[in-house]
């Protein structure tokens, strides 16, 4: 923080903060020790009796600094650190080992410690101006702990800290100013707020984003800091759009404040103001990133899951955008998830019929179709996990697998169908397992090409839940006799893959000979798994003639 000029602190000689250790050096007077050891758990009156026998011990030094630095560490109440005050004011100047002065401990204890340091502020306002020998101001500290009420109650004092520039490693044109430093810490909406009321001009002025701060094309103004800060509600950064529009067309790290926004899944109000203040970057290309491929925004915006409002807003602006391929070889629709409602979904895909023939049998340079891709991300969770005995609704895979029932049988470049990577994630519901089945059946029947196994093998392995091992076994019932390219039964899979017990049961029961000696039951892993019930059931089932 640029302090007044010429403006300097003196700080007294100091050994270390206060609170961190309980042994006292014995060259120490006893009179401080004592009051030390008061200020810090015991009652009010004791400390008067103490500051009555030796008035002078709370001028003294003890473990570097003074009783009132050790007061407010301990988080004593007004009180005691105003009776302290009273016996020595000048130590709210004093500055403890870390380089703290008393106002500066009261802010670092959080808002939990608010209605000291309001008090701090209205008994030494003189304070505020000054920094601490970590650049550090009043302000400053009262931002970064988040206390809204300290921050209320300095601009109410000292508005004109709203608009000093921090000091440091910064030039005086370029350094961050306190609305920088309360969206880089991300402080809530209130501190936000209360700083923009302080000082309006702050919207325009740009500042190094945080870890970038060597290179000028990455400065970026307040608004694109309020995006990406999850505290700032849309609220707020619907208001700093109206306070300086052009902050919507400033490029930071080469992405669009529209692209920022659908990253940080920012509500369609807030894309529908940045879009009017700049339409032309919705034509824009999205640049890609580790795990994320490069197009257009509408499928940034269907990657990371924004809502279906955000969807309409882009297809208005610009209704080619769905017939666009990625980097990666896909469509928009290669991209939906459960964040689109079904509505959007038909949106989309009748936007994409107009321009691309059978769009839900089109592939991606993998191979794969709208579908398969979709089950991709449910099976690397980035659709969200789905419990097999409570499955969550999916209205959208109902939706795509209704559009076009073929597209389950369409594998990729792997030979892989959409049922195989499904099951292979273990995150597949009994419903979608049923419908892909009864979309086309032959798919409990086609071995994968890479590993030679059986979605029942498949589902073995992986600890797919009794629901859907049911089912497989329902379309398929020769598969529990089948042995993977590995010559294990699916019973045996499932064991040693530590599937559930309701699932190696129904395998048993599908295939009681699994159990027999002529089978390797000697060696099967149910005999080592530790569950009675199926102890109880292989036994059963090797007694059967």
């Amino acid at each position: 923080w640029a302090g007044a000029p010429g403006e300097t602190v003196r700080s007294p000689p100091c050994v270390r903060g206060p609170g961190m250790e309980d042994d006292w050096p014995e060259h120490h007077d006893p009179a401080v020790c004592r009051l030390f050891e008061a200020v810090r758990r015991q009652p009010l009156k004791r400390i008067a009796e103490l500051l009555e026998e030796r008035p002078d011990a709370v001028t003294k030094l003890h473990t570097g600094t003074v009783a009132l630095h050790e007061a407010i560490w301990h988080q004593r109440a007004w009180p005691v650190v105003r009776a302290l005050l009273d016996a020595h004011p000048e130590a709210a100047t004093f500055e403890s080992p870390r380089g703290d002065s008393a106002m500066s401990l009261a802010l670092r204890n959080g808002e939990a410690y608010s209605q000291v340091t309001l008090k701090l502020i209205d008994r030494f306002p003189h304070e505020l101006r000054r920094a601490n020998s970590g650049g550090d101001t009043a302000l400053v500290l009262a931002i970064v702990y988040n206390v809204e009420a300290a921050v209320r109650r300095i601009l109410r004092v000292f508005p004109s800290a709203a608009r000093r520039r921090l000091a440091g490693s910064f030039s005086s044109s370029h350094a961050p100013l306190p609305l920088h430093v309360a969206l880089r810490e991300r402080a809530g909406d209130g501190i936000v707020r209360a700083l923009l009321d302080a000082n309006p001009q702050a919207v325009r002025a740009m500042a190094p984003i945080p870890q970038r701060v060597s290179d000028p094309d990455n400065d970026a103004f307040p608004l694109r800091m309020a995006i990406v800060s999850e505290p700032v509600s849309d609220k707020v950064v619907l208001q700093m759009i109206d306070m300086y529009p052009p902050a919507a067309r400033a490029l930071t790290a080469g992405e669009t404040p529209v692209l920022t926004a659908i990253r940080c899944r920012r509500s369609a109000a807030v894309v529908r103001a940045l879009l009017d203040a700049w339409p032309e970057s919705a034509r824009m290309h999205a640049p890609g990133s580790m795990g994320t491929p490069a197009g257009s925004v509408l499928h940034a915006a269907l990657f990371h899951g924004c809502d279906s409002g955000v969807v309409h807003l882009l297809l208005r602006a610009r209704p080619e955008l769905a017939s666009e391929r990625d980097s990666r070889g896909g469509l928009a629709l290669h991209h939906v998830g459960e964040g689109l409602s079904v509505a959007a979904f038909k949106q989309l895909l009748a936007r994409t019929e107009a321009r691309v023939r059978d769009p839900l049998l089109a592939r991606d340079r993998d191979g794969r179709v709208p579908l398969a891709r979709y089950v991709l991300r449910l099976r690397y969770g980035s659709l969200g996990a789905c419990d097999g005995g409570d499955p969550e609704p999916r209205p959208v895979f109902r939706a795509l697998l209704a559009a076009c029932p073929k597209a389950a049988g369409v594998a990729d470049h792997n030979g892989s169908l959409p049922l195989v990577e499904m099951l292979r994630g273990a995150l597949c519901a009994a419903d979608m397992v049923r419908g892909v089945l009864a979309a086309f059946p032959e798919a409990c029947r086609t071995p994968c090409p890479a590993t030679g196994q059986l979605p029942l093998h498949v589902a073995a392995c992986h600890g797919a839940p009794r629901e859907v091992v049911q089912l497989l076994l329902e379309a398929n019932p020769g598969a529990a006799r089948e042995p993977s390219a590995s010559g294990d039964l699916p019973v045996f899979l499932a064991v040693s893959g530590g599937a559930p017990e309701g699932a190696c049961l129904a395998l048993l029961d599908a295939f009681p000979g699994a159990a027999r000696p002529d089978h390797g039951a000697g060696a099967c892993p149910v005999h080592e798994r530790g569950a009675p019930l199926i102890h109880h059931a292989c036994a059963c089932a090797a007694r059967r003639p």
